[in-house]
C-alpha cells in the first residue's frame, strides 16, 4: 500500500504557510585594529591584541557574524588599503560596504606619560555612518585591560540581541491576511521634539495595537493608551493618535500595527491602569517581547489578524 505523500505535503505546507513570518539572522560585524594615540605610538601588538580579543569573544555569539580576519586583509590590500596606517571612518565604512558587513567595531588608545592607559572603542552602522555604541575606559592599568575587553565584548553582544529582537518584531507579518490596517503620518522625518501624530484606518472592524520601536531600542505602546483606551476600530474609520514627542537619540524609528478580528489580551505586558504616562512603555527587555508577541499570534488563524509598519526619521535639531 503507497503511503499518502502527496496529501502529507499539503498539510505540512498548509501548517507552514499558517504561522507568522518571523525574521532570524544574524548581524556581521568586523573589527578592525585599534589605533594607537599615545606619545609613543610604538605599541603594535595591543594594537591588534585588543580587537583580536574582542572578536574571539564575539565569535561565540549567537547573534554576530565576525569576518574573519583573512577576509578583512584581502579587501584592505586589494583595494589598497592598509591597517598599518590611520584608517579614519569614513575609510572604515567603505571597507564595510566592499564585505558586505552591518556593523564595524574601532577604537583607539593612549598609553600616557603616567603609565596607564586611555581606550576607546565605538561600533558603527555601515547605512547610516552612526555610531550606536560606545565604550570609554581612563588610567587603566595594563593588568585591568582585559576587563575593558570584556565590557565592550558583552556589550556589542547586547546590542545585536536586542538588535536582532527589534528586527524579528518590525518584520512580522501574514501573507495569507485577508484584510489591511494603514498606518500613517505627515511626513518622513522630525526633528527631536517636534510632536508627532499618527493615524489608523482598516478596512474590516478590528482591534488593533500599535507600538512603537524606537532607536534607542525602546518599545512602547502608542494605541491603545490612557486617553484612548478603547482599541477597536470600525471598518473605514480613521483613528488619530497625537503629541507623541520625537524623543532621543536621533535614527530610524518604526511604529509597528497588529490588527486583529477577535479581541486578544497581552497578559500583564499591557496594563494602562497603573502606567503612568499615556503611552506605556513595555520595558527593555525586547527579546522577551518579541517571545510575547509570538505566542499571542502564533495561535490566530491566518484569515483572523495582519500586521503593517511604517518607518520615519528623527533628526537632530
Amino acid at each position: 500500500m503507497k503511503k499518502p505523500v502527496p496529501l502529507l505535503l499539503a498539510l505540512l505546507a498548509s501548517l507552514v504557510l499558517q504561522l507568522p513570518v518571523f525574521s532570524q539572522a544574524t548581524k556581521t560585524i568586523i573589527v578592525l585594529d585599534f589605533e594607537d594615540q599615545g606619545f609613543r605610538r610604538s605599541d603594535f601588538e595591543l594594537a591588534v591584541w585588543l580587537p583580536a580579543q574582542i572578536q574571539k569573544a564575539l565569535v561565540a555569539s549567537p547573534y554576530i557574524t565576525v569576518v574573519e580576519r583573512h577576509k578583512l586583509n584581502e579587501v584592505l590590500k586589494e583595494h589598497a588599503l592598509s591597517q598599518t596606517g590611520v584608517i579614519d571612518e569614513s575609510t572604515a565604512i567603505k571597507v564595510g560596504k566592499l564585505i558586505g558587513a552591518q556593523k564595524i567595531l574601532m577604537g583607539e588608545f593612549e598609553y600616557g606619560v603616567n603609565g596607564k592607559y586611555a581606550l576607546s572603542a565605538r561600533l558603527v552602522d555601515i547605512e547610516r555612518g552612526r555610531v550606536e555604541g560606545q565604550w570609554l575606559a581612563a588610567d587603566l592599568e595594563q593588568k585591568k585591560i582585559k576587563t575593558f575587553v570584556e565590557e565592550v565584548a558583552s556589550g556589542v553582544n547586547a546590542k545585536m540581541k536586542n538588535l536582532l529582537a527589534l528586527e524579528k518584531i518590525v518584520r512580522l507579518e501574514n501573507p495569507s491576511a485577508p484584510f489591511q490596517i494603514t498606518i500613517a503620518t505627515t511626513k518622513e522625518s522630525f526633528l527631536l521634539d517636534e510632536l508627532v501624530t499618527f493615524t489608523l484606518t482598516a478596512d474590516r472592524n478590528c482591534y488593533v495595537h500599535l507600538f512603537d520601536i524606537g532607536a534607542s531600542g525602546k518599545i512602547h505602546l502608542l494605541f491603545p493608551n490612557k486617553l484612548q483606551p478603547n482599541n477597536f476600530i470600525k471598518a473605514g474609520e480613521t483613528i488619530r493618535i497625537e503629541n507623541i514627542k520625537a524623543s532621543p537619540p536621533a535614527g530610524m524609528e518604526t511604529v509597528k500595527a497588529i490588527a486583529t478580528l477577535d479581541s486578544v489580551s497581552f497578559g500583564e505586558m499591557i496594563d494602562l491602569v497603573s502606567a503612568p504616562a499615556t503611552f506605556q512603555a513595555l520595558g527593555e527587555d525586547v527579546e522577551k517581547f518579541s517571545r510575547d508577541l509570538e505566542i499571542v499570534v502564533s495561535p490566530l488563524a491566518k484569515d483572523r489578524w495582519t500586521a503593517a509598519r511604517l518607518a520615519f526619521e528623527i533628526e537632530e535639531k
